[in-house]
């Protein structure tokens, strides 16, 4: 089996976008500056209003900011369409970042900020390079949270967990994710995207071609809404109300495919504003599905999909004109913006997809706590933290019982990872983003709390004799906040369901 030069070039133009954002997030301006050609003009979520910037003022912007404050910038569902001549990309891609101020009073503020992001990319002598960045504004939320004591500890204490910059710089070298070389080559039409794949069986190709395909339906969904072609946005009171942006995120893809069909679980969270009489509502739904695909000429196609809901919450989105302006601009240009559906990318074998697939399978693990899979993820002599030696998965499933004792459900996404590999042993940085519902500590039965985290994993890996593990892994949180969920008298039979029926699903999955 050969790795394609289609599949190889798609690998290395998210494997540089993703370095981007580390970049920009952990101010390593030599790695910022090897990601974008010399002229880039690139649009940035540090100012999300601001016109397109070059590379010497997106230095000055990602600059170390205060203390106190902490930053994480997610790349998810890229959609990488590959020119004929092979010499330059464009790439349509789900942008997020938040940013967490910790006040001196013991509060905090939290912004986010999403967009779709439209990247221009070309090959150089040294690879691919970002040329330009168009971003297109999907939601904007600015608000004074609630930070738990145990969470504010593990977030200051996660600055000090910023090694992966020695785990992703080769020696010598200029900071390139390694992997294995290409050979063979099919043809540069069309593209792929997808957010980072783990697998069953079957072929890696397949992996790759079933997330792009599903990043491309979420993405034709989003578009329907924002039309008003959709099925339109409940409001919770019976009413429908107009849509002003639609987001779908797809991670931790999970295949298993046989001959021209496949069955995929996938984790989503999808955030909508629409506009009532009573202002702009945003709603927040997370959850699994679970999709049928079928085999077509050009490539995978949906047959059937099945929702799973975990976490269900609309809430007052406070938008002043400008912002709602930029939305509705952005929805308009996305709605215009020709996107090719993901052809087949061919045969890969990459120990990068291998290293994908495990940090996806973990997820998949924690979330649905299928502890007795973890020597899957981790190996037997595995080391947590600041470790000196290797205590064995036992001390991370404690840990995270432990952490996690009053969870009802959660949900554990991760971005696109940041990979070196060198022979057996393997670097990984990933960004993850976290949603826990609990009951409410006061015991209340008409609300839940909902614990809304992001951070990163930093992980060192190796290759054994059945397969990649992750011998170290170290975890930084970035932000983590409480709120609270009404209409829990209709959420929690809901949440029992889910669990019953993703106990039940496949175990290849």
């Amino acid at each position: 089996m050969t790795t394609s030069r289609l599949a190889a070039d798609r690998l290395d133009i998210t494997a540089v976008l993703a370095r981007h954002a580390y970049a920009a997030d952990h101010q390593n301006e030599a790695l910022l500056r090897q990601t974008v050609v010399p002229d880039a003009r690139i649009a940035t979520l540090l100012d999300a209003l601001a016109p397109a910037v070059d590379i010497d003022e997106l230095v000055t912007l990602v600059t170390a900011p205060a203390p106190g404050i902490t930053r994480e910038t997610v790349f998810r569902n890229p959609l990488v369409a590959i020119d004929t001549n092979g010499a330059g990309a464009t790439v349509v891609a789900e942008l997020g970042f938040v940013e967490l101020e910790l006040l001196a009073d013991g509060g905090a503020v939290r912004r986010q900020y999403d967009a779709t992001s439209v990247d221009r990319l070309v090959q150089t002598t040294d690879g691919w390079r970002l040329a330009e960045r168009r971003l297109h504004l999907a939601d904007v939320d600015v608000a004074s949270v609630v930070v738990p004591a145990d969470r504010r500890t593990l977030i200051e204490q996660g600055a000090g967990i910023l090694t992966a910059a020695e785990y992703l710089e080769p020696t010598g070298g200029t900071g390139s994710t390694g992997g294995s070389g290409r050979t063979g080559g099919s043809g540069r039409t069309g593209g792929s995207g997808g957010t980072g794949n783990t697998g069953g069986t079957g072929d890696p190709s397949e992996l790759l071609d079933v997330e792009a395909a599903l990043a491309f339906a979420a993405f034709e969904r989003d578009r329907e809404a924002d039309a008003g072609t959709g099925t339109g946005t409940g409001t919770g009171t019976g009413t429908t109300a107009a849509t002003l942006s639609s987001r779908h995120l797809v991670s931790n893809v999970k295949v298993v495919a046989d001959g021209d069909r496949a069955q995929a679980e996938s984790e989503f969270v999808r955030t909508t504003l629409a506009e009532t009489n009573a202002g702009v509502t945003r709603r927040r739904t997370s959850g699994v599905e679970l999709t049928e695909l079928e085999r077509s000429a050009d490539g995978w196609v949906i047959s059937a999909r099945t929702e799973y809901l975990k976490s269900d919450a609309s809430t007052p989105a406070e938008l002043d004109d400008t912002v709602r302006q930029a939305i509705v601009a952005g929805t308009t240009a996305l709605g215009e913006l020709v996107v090719p559906h993901p052809l087949a990318l061919g045969e890969v074998t990459d120990a990068r997809v291998a290293i994908r697939e495990l940090l996806i399978r973990y997820s998949s693990v924690f979330d649905q706590e299928r502890w007795g899979l973890i020597g899957e993820v981790f190996a037997p002599d595995a080391a947590f933290g600041d470790e000196p030696a290797g205590s064995g998965t036992s001390s991370f499933v404690d840990g995270a019982k432990a952490l996690y004792h009053d969870r009802l459900t959660g949900l554990h996404s991760i971005a696109e990872p940041v990979l070196r590999v060198d022979g057996d042993r393997g670097w990984a940085y990933t960004d993850f983003t976290t949603i826990a519902i609990h009951e409410p500590a006061d015991g209340a039965d008409d609300r839940l709390d909902r614990l809304r985290s992001g951070g990163f994993y930093v992980d060192e890996l190796r290759r054994t004799e059945s397969g990649w593990r992750v011998s170290r892994r170290a975890v930084a949180f970035s932000s983590s906040v409480r709120d609270t969920i009404d209409g829990a008298a209709e959420l929690r039979p809901q949440i029992a369901r889910t669990r019953e029926q993703l106990g039940a699903l496949s175990p290849a999955l």
